[in-house]
């Protein structure tokens, strides 16, 4: 994974040009990224470098503009967004199979998380965030879109996953599927009357899980997430297991600023469990090196990236007593 940081559009759209440099013939990119989050930009970048004369603009409401290139082998760019579609038959009359199967072409595809079965697989993965009015982070994976996907599949029918996140490598699951948390905790050979922490992609999801929170506590959510921040809350313990809780009435809560667990939520639609992937008591792993192996043959599939550099575990504050408990204090500070 490669990171980069823009301070203005000429920025990004730079870094496009010079990305487009590195491709080639045949290759697929995936864009991500909130609407305004800088892909378009980007894409005319790699249009430029492709040598792409033509004006390159969102192609929203057309879907697929083909546009011709002229960089070595390269000789077509396909630039999608599938922001619009409305379902999969929409997208299969476009086309895209046969397109995308030419060998002297680029396909550059902007939304492609609102497909279920794309009809190529992912050479690059290119994540954009706003940091700023006009500045952004923007991370290049290589490779491995379907590994996400195969992950997705696995959570999906209530299996374990290992994934990266902004602080330590985590283990989890779906929080709804009861079987699936009791293999967890047997596999992580944890204590049932202890807690485990969960992960949620936005503020409105975490609001359908625990109780009314003060302003305080939004405010606090607004500051530090997405990011090593864990917030004790009083929950729903209806729709949250016994084990989840600990037994109690409490659930530990957070946004990852982290691209992987926040796709594997969005695609869910379901918080998963966001324990550090050890067995109990053990070290806490913060790079893929240090998982331990006999962990990996027990879960069902383990993701192999990066977490953040010089991560260190979250904050843990508890805002279900008063005042505000610091219970263990990690990257953020409160």
């Amino acid at each position: 994974m490669d990171k980069f940081l823009t301070k203005k559009s000429e920025d990004t759209e730079n870094l496009g040009f010079k990305f487009a440099k590195t491709l080639k013939a045949g290759q697929t990119v995936f864009l991500y990224g909130e609407l305004g989050a800088g892909k378009t930009t980007f894409a005319k970048g790699v249009a430029e470098g492709l040598g792409v004369r033509d004006r390159i603009i969102s192609p929203t409401f057309v879907l697929h503009r083909i546009h011709k290139a002229k960089f070595g082998k390269i000789k077509r760019l396909n630039h999608v967004d599938l922001y619009r579609i409305e379902d999969q038959a929409s997208v299969e009359n476009l086309g895209l199979s046969e397109a995308f199967d030419e060998k002297n072409s680029i396909n550059l595809v902007e939304w492609p998380e609102k497909l279920n079965n794309f009809p190529k697989d992912a050479d690059y993965k290119i994540y954009f965030k706003k940091t700023g009015e006009n500045s952004r982070e923007i991370l290049i994976h290589k490779g491995g879109f379907y590994q996400i996907k195969n992950a997705i599949g696995v959570l999906k029918r209530g299996g374990i996953v290992i994934y990266p996140t902004d602080t330590a490598f985590g283990i989890g699951c779906r929080i709804d599927n009861e079987e699936s948390v009791k293999r967890l905790f047997k596999i992580r050979k944890r204590p049932e009357n202890k807690a485990t922490p969960v992960l949620f992609d936005s503020i409105d999801r975490v609001e359908e899980y625990v109780l009314p929170f003060d302003s305080k506590v939004k405010k606090l959510m607004e500051k530090h997430w997405p990011g090593a921040l864990t917030i004790i809350l009083p929950c729903k313990a209806s729709k949250v297991s016994r084990l989840v809780r600990g037994g109690g009435k409490t659930l530990g809560v957070r946004i990852p600023d982290h691209i992987i667990p926040i796709q594997l939520i969005k695609s869910l639609g379901v918080p998963i469990i966001g324990t550090s992937a050890n067995f109990s008591g053990d070290p806490t792993p913060f790079s893929f090196e240090k998982l331990d192996k006999r962990l990996i043959k027990l879960v069902d599939l383990c993701l192999e990236d990066k977490t953040k550099e010089g991560s260190l575990a979250s904050t843990v504050v508890d805002c279900s007593v008063t005042p505000w408990k610091i219970l263990r204090q990690g990257s953020v500070v409160i």
